[in-house]
């Protein structure tokens, strides 16, 4: 299979998401797979060979589903790549990052499946500031992918949840597809 792994944060970056990532696309590519990773520009990062396994490919873009924090930089170089990707599947990472951002309105367009991992859902939590307006605006900025969520889950082939957990904090996602009788979904701790 040609598989597509769409992540804003892949290694050298070490954090959760990248290494989940970088995991996934070691895994398959190591099962005979053709992956491709697309993910935000890092400069310590080191070109791959045409022939790499899996090969990673990088936009200079940020941001997230957020209005205080808009998608910005290579958006059209990404989106272009993305409608050009001629393979089996697409694997996104995250919902309010900015690859699953600019895939939204491309998703009906896409031939491949396509598969959302879900690393928490945190459109709905405010996260207070000391200063004003106190971390008001960017909870209220991630409110429009709150309320699109139950119509944009079903643009996906399958969700992936990382917990069995339903609640209205970073698995309020995973409560959604069951309120809304969403089934294919699968929990991968």
């Amino acid at each position: 299979m040609k598989i597509l792994i769409t992540t804003f944060t892949y290694p050298p970056l070490a954090d959760g998401c990248s290494e989940v990532a970088a995991v996934l696309a070691r895994s398959l590519a190591g099962r005979g797979h053709s992956v491709t990773v697309a993910t935000t520009f890092h400069p310590e990062r080191k070109p791959d060979a045409p022939e790499a396994n899996p090969r990673v490919v990088q936009f200079k873009v940020s941001g997230r589903a957020n209005w205080r924090d808009r998608v910005r930089g290579e958006t059209e170089s990404f989106q272009k790549f993305l409608r050009d990707f001629d393979g089996d599947l697409v694997i996104f990472e995250n919902w309010d990052a900015w690859p699953t951002c600019l895939a939204e309105p491309l998703l009906p367009q896409l031939k491949a499946k396509k598969i959302l991992v879900s690393h928490g859902y945190t459109s709905q939590i405010w996260i207070p500031r000391a200063r004003f307006p106190w971390g008001l605006g960017g909870w209220l900025g991630g409110w429009p992918l709150l309320f699109r969520t139950p119509w944009l889950m079903r643009r996906f082939d399958h969700l992936v949840f990382l917990s069995q957990r339903r609640d209205f904090g970073r698995f309020l996602d995973h409560r959604m597809a069951r309120w809304t009788g969403f089934k294919k979904k699968s929990v991968i701790p």
